[in-house]
């Protein structure tokens, strides 16, 4: 949900129209079940199920560790962040 909310305050921020706003929102709202509806009908993305995983993981790790790092006055690296970063693989190892 913040994801939209900060997507329809740009928008908004940039004058667009309310009608192009709510289609471009509705869009967005949608990409999750097509994404899904078109994976169970489209044989061919099976196969590559394991590499789509993977890109779609390394996009979510380089988001999280822009947020996790630009955060940081200076964007300076901060040895507690760090540590918590390498204690989260570590524990993620065990499951």
């Amino acid at each position: 949900l913040p994801i939209a909310i900060i997507l329809t305050t740009f928008f908004i921020n940039a004058n667009l129209d309310k009608k192009i706003i709510f289609l471009f929102m509705i869009t967005f709202a949608i990409m999750t079940p097509l994404g899904t509806i078109i994976s169970d009908f489209v044989p061919f993305l099976n196969v590559y199920y394991t590499e789509i995983t993977a890109v779609v993981i390394g996009i979510l790790f380089h988001i999280s560790s822009t947020i996790i790092f630009e955060s940081s006055e200076g964007h300076k690296f901060n040895i507690a962040k760090i540590s918590m970063i390498i204690l989260g693989i570590g524990l993620a190892s065990f499951l």
